[in-house]
């Protein structure tokens, strides 16, 4: 199937705000309006079918990645059941990077160095097992806390900030996790 990809990052109107919080509310997503509404302010990219509809989005959301000491988008997105296995997902996945690479090369100082991913689904980990996936451009970084794998992709250019480490130790881990704590699965 044919999907249209948009760029959105920064950009979502009232009018795409509503769609978006339609399209979560109507796959389950999301029980309520409120969390949906705020996830809509993060969304970078929109996939669309041939009919115009919302097929899957990505979003984003700004994390000090323990591991790392260093500030990162983490990646998050939704394909609707009806369009998996389409290559949608990896459709979005490849076009997330130019928007915000752009909008953090026009600040003053960037902020965050690269985009962030925990990979799920335990079947795209075991036959995606390459340790750099040159389709991508994302590179394995080791495992989640959830022991998911985790990998990365850094911004053109991007300098080190080198972050200090956060007071507590074992208490740093949460300042990977997402908004809403271990959620079972990433909507976009």
């Amino acid at each position: 199937m044919d999907y249209t990809i948009g760029p959105v990052w920064q950009n979502v109107d009232a009018a795409l705000e509503q769609e978006l919080v339609d399209f979560w509310i109507a796959e389950k997503v999301f029980a309520t309006e409120g969390p949906a509404r705020a996830r809509a302010g993060e969304v970078v990219c929109v996939g669309r079918a041939p009919d115009g509809k919302i097929a899957g989005v990505c979003s984003v959301v700004p994390r000090i990645l323990p591991r790392l000491r260093e500030r990162m988008y983490y990646y998050r997105s939704y394909v609707r059941a009806a369009d998996r296995k389409q290559g949608l997902a990896l459709q979005l996945l490849k076009s997330v990077k130019e928007p915000l690479q752009a909008f953090q090369a026009a600040l003053p100082k960037p902020r965050v160095i690269g985009i962030v991913l925990e990979i799920e689904n335990r079947a795209v980990a075991t036959y995606h097992n390459e340790a750099f996936w040159r389709l991508t451009g994302y590179t394995f970084i080791g495992y989640s806390p959830r022991g998911f794998d985790m990998r990365v992709q850094y911004f053109d250019g991007a300098r080190l900030q080198r972050l200090r480490p956060a007071a507590g130790g074992a208490g740093a881990g949460a300042a990977a996790r997402p908004r809403g704590g271990a959620a079972r699965r990433r909507p976009g």
